[in-house]
């Protein structure tokens, strides 16, 4: 099986306060995995507001308010 690191980084309009370009992100994603030796990786980064992490924690994590980041484990 070949090696294979696949990076996919999604935003919503609100993302523009982080004066990031998703390329960017994709770009620093790939260094980490290489510096890592990780090599068959699937890494998905999506940016949204407060409001909408604060919801995607009620849901999946059963808290109602926002945090910097969540991570699954897929």
């Amino acid at each position: 099986m070949r090696n294979k690191t696949t990076v996919s980084v999604a935003s919503t309009d609100d993302k523009k306060e982080l004066h990031l370009k998703n390329e960017e992100v994709r770009q620093l994603i790939e260094l980490v995995c290489s510096h890592e030796n990780l090599t068959q990786v699937s890494v998905n980064v999506i940016f949204v507001n407060s409001e909408h992490i604060r919801r995607l924690n009620k849901r999946f994590l059963k808290h109602d308010y926002p945090t910097d980041v969540i991570a699954f484990n897929l």
